[in-house]
């Protein structure tokens, strides 16, 4: 193969993987929902689960990050990276914690290179065990 020839398909491939990053499909920021119960007995362990979505998932676009708040505390972080991305477009993660008093829950998630397209929030009320 001569340079010229060598130089044109390095340059096509080159603009392919930049359309690829550029396409709509490709071009999303993460998103994230909590799910957790509304109330919960006073004591008692609250299963939270974060359900996740970023369209595009590969070695140069994904999640990068998911970091989940308890009460102003950042209590989990789920670090990603182009060799150990997520499983899929869509996932989970789950995290238990013990309810001592009432919970005010924030969970996001991060694109590597778009960011984040929201932040979401959850209450979950303690209520006495009596």
């Amino acid at each position: 193969m001569n340079m010229g020839r060598f130089l044109t398909v390095v340059m096509i491939t080159g603009l392919a993987v930049l359309c690829l990053l550029l396409t709509p499909a490709f071009a999303n920021k993460s998103a994230v929902r909590i799910q957790a119960p509304e109330t919960v007995e006073q004591g008692q362990s609250v299963e939270i689960v974060l359900h996740v979505s970023h369209s595009g998932n590969n070695f140069l676009h994904y999640t990068q990050l998911v970091e989940l708040t308890i009460n102003g505390e950042v209590v989990e972080k789920w670090e990603y990276s182009a060799i150990s991305k997520p499983p899929e477009e869509e996932f989970t993660l789950t995290y238990i914690y013990p309810a001592a008093e009432n919970l005010e829950i924030e969970a996001r998630a991060s694109c590597n290179l778009h960011g984040s397209r929201n932040t979401d929030k959850l209450t979950v009320s303690v209520v006495s065990a009596d």
